[in-house]
């Protein structure tokens, strides 16, 4: 299966050099030393939770991972990282449950790294701390594009090859409101940190709305009032040094 790398893949020996957050913080292991890739490459670790050597206070954390359909996801694997540092992924289960015995008094951001390009998920809200020591996700379920055109709302994965890259689709949507949003995984682990997405949709030569940075994170969001048997466009655009795919969100109002 293709992997989803736009905001799921990580590089420790990148970020060990670099601190790609803001947060240079580490974690410590919990039985074992984390692995110093947290790319899907590394061995996953069976779904058992492992004792913990730390002498400081630990929990059993757990994430349960649900497709669309609310039913499990079991195989796919599961990460946690702390500031930069990323622990080994660990696999789900047949009931889509992961577990891991963290350390209390830190944040963590949860990520999948070996997630099918079928689904996709908000990387921005999968964080866990002792307050919260239980989470689910559920997965949206992604629409493809085809001949870059888009005509409905839907979850949406663009892709990005290049530096400065750029890509241009044909929106043409049922009449209504609706909101656009991408939500790349802004963790501080994450090596697509700096890709400050942009959109910009256009009838003709009109710029209807423009945005980079009024959604979660660095995101962006803007709102569209699509007019009947109307086709914009729709350019979004990504400062990357590697290819990756950004999760782009179109919502009709309720």
């Amino acid at each position: 299966m293709k992997k989803q790398i736009g905001f799921l893949f990580f590089s420790a020996l990148t970020l060990l050099a670099s601190c790609g957050g803001n947060n240079s913080s580490s974690v410590k292991p919990s039985t074992e030393k984390p692995s110093l890739s947290s790319k899907a490459s590394s061995t996953p670790k069976a779904s058992t939770p492992e004792e913990s050597t730390s002498s400081l206070p630990s929990s059993t954390y757990t994430t349960k991972v649900l497709k669309p359909d609310g039913t499990p996801l079991a195989g796919t694997q599961v990460q946690w990282c702390s500031g930069t540092f990323c622990m080994t992924p660990v696999m789900t289960d047949s009931e889509g449950v992961a577990s891991r015995v963290l350390e209390d008094g830190k944040e963590y951001f949860v990520h999948l790294p070996s997630l099918s390009e079928e689904y996709t998920y908000d990387g921005n809200t999968t964080k866990q701390d002792e307050t919260k020591k239980d989470l689910t996700i559920t997965l949206f379920p992604v629409t493809s594009i085809s001949d870059n055109t888009i005509t409905a709302a839907g979850y949406y994965l663009t892709s990005f090859s290049k530096k400065v890259s750029s890509v241009t689709y044909s929106l043409t949507l049922p009449a209504g409101s609706y909101t656009l949003y991408s939500f790349n995984d802004y963790g501080e682990a994450s090596i697509t940190n700096d890709v400050d997405p942009k959109i910009t949709i256009k009838n003709g030569e009109e710029t209807l709305a423009s945005d980079n940075d009024s959604g979660t994170g660095k995101n962006f969001s803007v709102s569209l009032t699509a007019a009947a048997s109307t086709t914009y466009s729709l350019t979004i655009e990504c400062e990357t040094t590697m290819a990756m795919k950004l999760p782009l969100a179109i919502k009709a109002a309720a």
